[in-house]
């Protein structure tokens, strides 16, 4: 899943508009000499929101997730070793999330979300 991204600036955001993997966003991130978004507050997901749409513009659907309105963070769903998810989240660098709640997290899945094939039909 390619989608935009967020580095993190002097304590701001910047989110580039190119659609790019994790991995790739994170190595993106450090070749600029900057971090990816940690957002540990519902004040820092407010400034990312604002950064977004700056660069992004306005999305006219908060609850579909497109890629107006889904940016890759520096945050991950530590995962077991059978694929599936422990519901721990950690950053980039490996501290803890520190948001118990946080608003992005509707489906529990904001990192590596696959959407299932449509079934055949004949």
């Amino acid at each position: 899943m390619k989608m935009p991204y967020a580095c993190n600036y002097c304590g701001k955001y910047i989110v580039l508009a190119k659609h790019v993997s994790w991995t790739t966003a994170r190595d993106l991130c450090e070749s600029y000499g900057l971090t990816m978004a940690k957002i540990n507050s519902k004040e820092d997901n407010e400034d990312l929101d604002a950064a977004a749409k700056m660069t992004l513009g306005e999305y006219t659907d908060p609850k579909r997730w497109n890629d107006t309105n889904w940016i890759w963070i520096g945050t991950r769903e530590v995962m077991y070793s059978n694929g599936t998810g422990s519901n721990v989240w950690q950053h980039h660098d490996g501290t803890p999330l520190l948001w118990e709640t946080p608003d992005w997290d509707y489906k529990r899945q904001p990192d590596n979300y696959v959407k299932p094939r449509a079934r055949n039909r004949s």
